[in-house]
Order: C-alpha cells, then sequence, then structure tokens
C-alpha cells in the first residue's frame, strides 16, 4: 500500500516536471555547476503592437540572455535592462506567436502569443530632404500592393511579402521643409491604411558643418537669394556669458557655449532653455553634436574635452590633455579629433573617451581638424599643416606656410583650403601636401574657409571677404567690409552669411557677391552663423547673446496637417517593387 502511493506520488511529480520543462527548456552546458538558472517569464507588454513597437519582457535570469525570439524567429537586436527586464523592438518582418528568452543556461517560452498589428514605421523619424531610408510595414495583404505616400504624393508602390509585410527604400523629397511630415501606406486590395510621422531637419550638427569643414548646409530649401531680405529677429538667449561661440543645431536642439565654462542646450525654435552644465575652464571653441549617439563634446582651458548628453546635459566622460583647448573638436566615424596647446593632436574613441591616438607637432594647435577619406588634416603654430592617417595618427605629409596657422582647413575635391598668419590663403594637394596655388590678402587669415560649387569663400583681417575660383585661385568677386573678418562663413542655398567685426551680419549672393541683406549689431561678431530649418542662429551683442532670424510670418511654409488615406489618389504609373522581405 505504502508501494504504491509512493510510485503514485513519483508519477504525480514527474507529469508535474514534465509541465515545467514544456516552458522551461534546460539546456545542459558541459561543466557548469548544478543547479542551473534557466530564465523564466512573467509577463510582457503590450500585447500586440505594429513594426516599430518596443515590447517589455519582465521575468528572472535575463541578465545572461543571449536571443530572444518571437514565434520562433530572432528579433534581432535587444536591450538588457536588467536581470528581471529586457526589451525588443518589433521587425518588420515579425509574425505573430510566443516570447522566447534564451540564455546560457536555458530557455522560457511565453503561454502567450504577442500579436503583431497593422502597422508602418520608418527607418530615420527625423530625416533630412533627400535622405534615403526605409519605409518598413506589417500585416497588408499577402502579395498586396501598397502604396506609400509621403504627404499627399504617391512615392514609391511596394508589394508585400507572402506574411504580408514591406520593407522598401524611399528617398526623402529635396523639397521637404523642415518640421512634420508623414508616411502613410495603402493596399491597393484591401484598402488597410496605416501612418508614421516623421520630422524633416537640416541641421547644422558642427563647427563648419560637417568633418569636410565646407561649413555648407547642402539641405537648406527655406531661405534663398529671393527671399533671405526678408529675415527678422525671432529670439536672443541672453543666458550666457560674453564670448559665447558659435552655435550648433542638432537633433532638434541648439548647443551653444561660453567664455564661462558653461555648456547650454536652447530650443531652436523657441530660445527657451532647456539645460546647462559646466566644465573645469573657460570655453573658447564651438561644441560638436552627434545626432545618432545623442552626444555633445567641447574643449576647455582646463586641458579637457568634456562629453556631455545632449539630451540631459550630464556630464558622461572628459580627458585630459596638457594644455588648453582651443578649437572646435571632430566626429567622423567612430572617433573624435581634436587639437590642443600642448602641441599635439589627438584622436579619441566618441562614445567612451578613451585614447586612440596623439601626434606631437611643434607648436599649440589652435586649429580645428578637418577629415576626410581617412585622413585628419589641421593647422599648426609651428607655421605647418598637417596630413595624419585618421586610424593611427602616423604622418603622412606637412606643408609649412609662413606663419602660424590658426584657421580650420576645408576639404573639396581633393584639395585643402586654409589660411595663414603669414596674410595668405593656401590651397594645398590633399593626397600629396603640395602646393596648388596661394592667394594674398592685406592681414592675417585667421577665418576658415567654406567651399561650394567650385567657389573658396573666406576672411581676412584686411576687412575684406574673398570669394575665389577652387581651382586656380583667381578672384570670382570681393566684398570690404569696415572690420575684421574672422569667423567662417556659412553657404546654404545660394547665399552666403559672413559677421564682420564690423558689427554687421551680411548676406551676399553666393554667386555674384550682391548684398542681399545686412543685419547691424551692437558688437563685433567673431562668432560662425549655423543655418538650419529655415533660420539663421549667431552669437551677438554685448553681452552676447544667441540671436535666431527667420522669415516674416507671409514667407513661412505653411504646416503639413497630417493625410486623410482615403482622400489619397494612388499613382498609376508606378512600377511595384517587391519588398526585401523574403
Amino acid at each position: 500500500m505504502n508501494l504504491n502511493r509512493a510510485l503514485i506520488g513519483i508519477t504525480i511529480a514527474l507529469s508535474i516536471m514534465g509541465l515545467l520543462i514544456a516552458h522551461t527548456h534546460i539546456l545542459p552546458t558541459p561543466g557548469r555547476p548544478r543547479p542551473y538558472t534557466a530564465p523564466t517569464i512573467s509577463s510582457f507588454f503590450p500585447s500586440s503592437g505594429a513594426v516599430g513597437t518596443v515590447v517589455t519582457v519582465l521575468g528572472t535570469g535575463f541578465a545572461n540572455a543571449t536571443s530572444v525570439q518571437l514565434n520562433g524567429h530572432s528579433v534581432g537586436s535587444f536591450t538588457i535592462v536588467s536581470s528581471t527586464q529586457l526589451s525588443f523592438n518589433v521587425l518588420w518582418s515579425a509574425t505573430s506567436g510566443p516570447i522566447t528568452v534564451i540564455n546560457t543556461d536555458g530557455q522560457a517560452t511565453t503561454t502567450s502569443n504577442f500579436t503583431v498589428t497593422l502597422g508602418i514605421v520608418a527607418s530615420n523619424p527625423t530625416p533630412a530632404p533627400g535622405s534615403e531610408l526605409a519605409v518598413n510595414g506589417t500585416a497588408f495583404g499577402s502579395g498586396e500592393p501598397i502604396d506609400i505616400y509621403f504627404d499627399t504624393n504617391d512615392i514609391k508602390l511596394a508589394v508585400a511579402n507572402s506574411n504580408g509585410d514591406i520593407s522598401v527604400a524611399v528617398y526623402i523629397p529635396l523639397s521637404a521643409t523642415p518640421g512634420a511630415h508623414y508616411f502613410t501606406a495603402v493596399g491597393r486590395r484591401t484598402f488597410l491604411a496605416a501612418q508614421y510621422p516623421v520630422t524633416v531637419r537640416t541641421n547644422w550638427g558642427s563647427f563648419q558643418n560637417g568633418a569636410l569643414h565646407q561649413s555648407v548646409n547642402p539641405v537648406e530649401n527655406v531661405l534663398s537669394a529671393s527671399n533671405v531680405s526678408g529675415l527678422q529677429q525671432d529670439w536672443a538667449f541672453a543666458g550666457t556669458a560674453a564670448g559665447t561661440e558659435s552655435p550648433v543645431i542638432s537633433g532638434g536642439t541648439a548647443f551653444i557655449a561660453s567664455s564661462s565654462g558653461v555648456m547650454t542646450a536652447v530650443n531652436p525654435t523657441t530660445g527657451a532653455q532647456m539645460w546647462t552644465s559646466g566644465t573645469g575652464g573657460t570655453i573658447a571653441s564651438a561644441a560638436a553634436a552627434s545626432s545618432t549617439s545623442n552626444l555633445v563634446y567641447v574643449g576647455a582651458s582646463d586641458g579637457k574635452l568634456y562629453a556631455f548628453s545632449g539630451i540631459s546635459g550630464a556630464p558622461l566622460w572628459s580627458y585630459p590633455t596638457g594644455a588648453g583647448i582651443v578649437g572646435t573638436p571632430t566626429l567622423s566615424g567612430a572617433n573624435i579629433y581634436f587639437g590642443s596647446k600642448d602641441g599635439k593632436v589627438y584622436a579619441l574613441n566618441a562614445s567612451t573617451g578613451s585614447f586612440v591616438w596623439s601626434y606631437a607637432t611643434g607648436g599649440p594647435v589652435l586649429s580645428s581638424p578637418a577629415v576626410a577619406n581617412g585622413v585628419v588634416y589641421i593647422g599648426s603654430n609651428d607655421d605647418s599643416l598637417y596630413a595624419l592617417n585618421a586610424a593611427t595618427g602616423a604622418l603622412i605629409w606637412s606643408y609649412a606656410t609662413g606663419g602660424p596657422i590658426h584657421s580650420s582647413p576645408s576639404v573639396a575635391n581633393g584639395t585643402v583650403y586654409v589660411g595663414s598668419e603669414d596674410n595668405s590663403i593656401y590651397a594645398i594637394s590633399a593626397a600629396l601636401g603640395t602646393k596648388t596655388w596661394s592667394v594674398a590678402t592685406g592681414a592675417p587669415v585667421d577665418a576658415s574657409p567654406a567651399v561650394f560649387n567650385g567657389i573658396v569663400y573666406i576672411g581676412s583681417g584686411d576687412a575684406k571677404f574673398y570669394a575665389l575660383n577652387a581651382a586656380t585661385g583667381t578672384s570670382v568677386w570681393t566684398l570690404t567690409t569696415g572690420g575684421a573678418i574672422t569667423s567662417a562663413p556659412a553657404v546654404a542655398n545660394g547665399v552666403v552669411y559672413i559677421g564682420s567685426e564690423d558689427h554687421n551680419l551680411y548676406a551676399l549672393n553666393a554667386a555674384t557677391g550682391a548684398t542681399l541683406l545686412t543685419i547691424h549689431t551692437d558688437s563685433a561678431i567673431d562668432s560662425s552663423a549655423a543655418v538650419a530649418n529655415g533660420m539663421v542662429y549667431i552669437v551677438v551683442g554685448s553681452p552676447a547673446s544667441l540671436t535666431a532670424y527667420d522669415l516674416n510670418a507671409s514667407l513661412t511654409p505653411p504646416t503639413v496637417k497630417r493625410p486623410n488615406p482615403k482622400q489619397l489618389h494612388p499613382n498609376r504609373n508606378l512600377k511595384p517593387t517587391p519588398s526585401s522581405a523574403a
């Protein structure tokens, strides 16, 4: 009798264990001690969602998770928040089913399903005009033709795969003005419709707007030579000290650095302060911002390069050099490059601040580096321009001018353009380090150049602003101002913006040099302008203020409204594009 009861008990226990194993499968790992710590899943949310939805999974044993699956297929990358929480995004190719978490000791699968619903998502929610991105969608009809609209324009005819998924490449129209826009996908057979909003931006993300230092915004499409005369002051932010450096506009934020050692983030539309964060010294350079990692960088007189969160301003890391940092750092690839008054050029990992390499020149480095095709170009007070291997810091070549180089070089069409304190502007072969041409001015050239459409634009201490043929150095036109020019120009949509120590900001026709607008301020202008999202930003006044100018209301593009899918008209001339879905 006791034996029978014991057998019955063992049978029940084995049955229960079998049920548990059905939901938590132990994977044998040779050499690991028992007991194993396989994951468990207690819940997940939401229970359904379209492509792009963030799904949060709660349970245990997630710290060493190696894979997450939805309906038996990998979800790709996932985020381990803690040992009890992880999250993932629903891929465009996902299908409804249970969620499985696998770690090094086993796996757990939910007893309920996550349901994939109708929806679309764009691979970049803040694209620039002319940029390419992917539109991904789920839960349309199997093999169904899907019209993809940008606002009300039908720009692509996608064909869903057998699961009803779409994944196609599209381009943002060059005419798309900054602000809210919408993608709409409409099935031609089922008439199912889904929408996804994007915010078009034309950023100015660093000093001279990019690693090439060409000082050009190629996607600006609001301000032009025909309407720039309508610029008016919109707002001024006076919460910074005198000596505020050139602004940068990135990721929906304006970043400015002041001589008091404070980094400030400002709403670029309203001028409202978002956050401030301090360094250990004064600041004499502009910031550099990353739109992908949401980091912002700046150097200070205490010899440190600082990295802050672009969202909160929280200090993330700093790297010490042997003297103050004056030149603006430059982001390129995984690294950030900059010079120091200790005479060295540095490369750091942009994410962690870890040392990559340094190169010693013969004098303080006040110039900001340009980076092109794996080469770092930077000037030094030892009178030389250097070309360094961006990966190793090894010297490729150097070119000696007749004076210190404070100007930051620009690279275009295989040529490096830079000014020198020997009163000259130089064009140097980027590959060989040999002089192509030089042009003498009447004073030291500390300003940095812009290069656009075969013309080099640069100011000099002789109060003149030069437009030179980029290939030959011959004069295209010249503007004489009432004061020295030390700032870099900004070029956007046929207009050149330049500040002078005569207290004026000039907007000039880029082709002819004709003055389109002159804005008089109450102080010399040493800051370089930033042109982004139909606005011009520059530091003016005494004490210095970040001031924003835009067009008057009658010229401002209207706000795009969310389209009604039922009122959209398909373009019957579009040829179908099969989804990249398998």
